[in-house]
């Protein structure tokens, strides 16, 4: 039988009562009624009552405490504004969960009420990824808030609504938890107190909530190496030009669709080096195969240079065509407040005919490497 949410606070009630404990139990959302309470103008909810805002307008919640926690994970921001626990809300927050007139908490149990104000998340959730927000109450009692914000529109940067409200019943003294599972790590909030708890998932998510923006200092760069190829004992020499415009875009983030989360308390940096490649004549078709990690480090002084992570290869082919793009990966510790970029092109590279086989080339000459200086600051929002 599918519960309501009603009947799994009423069964929340009963392990209250009783000392027993449930599993987590799901169910289909729907409204509880309320009834009447004489003498004092407020109305007593039942046990299981549970509403939550219906629309985009500011939630104050008057009677709560202030908090301002973020609470961020790769598909889900939010800041956890106020929370209350108590017998009574008046007025003005009823109203905003469409009641009549001030509400109270029947004997035995109490209200908690919370607003979430929406954020911006780093990554817009698809089917297969998303965010499962939910509340805990005591050990026996899980049920979903979903969407609390409607959908994200990753166009715009924003939710379909910025606030929320939620208000609920739960027997007194009972532990009420506000957690979020993303990428397979929980988040959580201890409703009462307004802590998180700090766990491996809290710190694992650290990036996402401490947002680092990144300037990248020192414009376009174009770099050139010399190529030499032996076709019918004949030398065909090319010059290899390597444009760069990085953009860190990204910031540091600790987790990303393609590669996971980043091990320990490194954080993943992905630099859009906005590539370009040509060759000096142009004909015959010469291609490098350029090796990333040994073409791109990274440095955060006094540390040793970082080999970029990903990706291992790509070829100029695919750069001029526009098939690839050239976005640089590393797994960074992000510590400090500056660190350094350098790029030197090495690789294979062959010469391509139409009527011969493909022919090896070298590079000749030495290198000039070309370094770019990173600044790291927190980002706003």
């Amino acid at each position: 039988m599918t519960l309501t949410r009603r009947s799994a606070l009423a069964l929340l009630a009963v392990t209250g009562l009783s000392g027993c404990t449930f599993k987590p139990i799901q169910w289909d959302p729907s409204a509880a009624p309320i009834v009447s309470a004489p003498g004092d103008g407020a109305v007593e909810v039942r046990a299981d009552y549970f509403a939550q805002s219906p629309d985009s307008g500011d939630r104050t919640l008057q009677e709560g405490i202030p908090v301002s926690l973020r609470i961020s994970t790769p598909h889900f921001d939010a800041r956890f504004d106020r929370r209350f626990t108590g017998q009574s809300l008046g007025a003005v927050t009823a109203a905003q969960v469409r009641e009549q007139a001030p509400i109270k908490a029947p004997d035995g149990y109490e209200l908690v009420a919370f607003t979430l104000e929406a954020g911006a998340p780093i990554f817009g959730a698809t089917e297969d990824a998303a965010a499962r927000v939910s509340i805990e109450i005591g050990d026996g009692v899980t049920f979903p808030l979903a969407a609390p914000f409607g959908r994200y529109n990753a166009s715009t940067g924003s939710y379909d609504r910025n606030w929320a409200l939620v208000v609920f019943s739960v027997p007194s003294e009972v532990p009420v938890t506000l957690a979020v599972v993303d990428a397979d790590k929980r988040v959580s909030v201890d409703i009462r107190s307004g802590e998180p708890v700090v766990d491996e998932g809290w710190r694992a998510n650290r990036g996402f909530r401490e947002r680092i923006q990144i300037g990248v200092e020192g414009g376009q760069s174009v770099l050139e190496r010399e190529l030499v190829a032996v076709v019918n004992g004949q030398q065909v020499h090319s010059r290899f030009r390597l444009g760069l415009d990085p953009v860190a875009a990204y910031g540091l983030v600790p987790w990303n669709p393609e590669d996971g989360w980043a091990e320990g308390d490194r954080q993943w940096l992905r630099i859009a080096m906005n590539a370009k490649a040509e060759f000096v004549p142009d004909s015959p078709t010469m291609i490098v195969d350029l090796d990333v990690t040994r073409s791109f480090s990274y440095q955060e002084a006094p540390a040793e240079p970082l080999a970029a992570q990903l990706p291992r290869t790509i070829t100029t082919e695919a750069i001029q065509r526009g098939s690839s793009e050239l976005d640089v990966t590393w797994a960074v510790p992000g510590a400090g407040d500056s660190a350094s970029l350098t790029c030197n092109p090495v690789g294979t590279a062959l010469v391509r005919f139409s009527d011969h086989p493909d022919v090896a080339a070298e590079f000749t000459g030495s290198a000039q490497p070309v370094t770019y200086e990173l600044r790291f600051s927190p980002r706003r929002g």
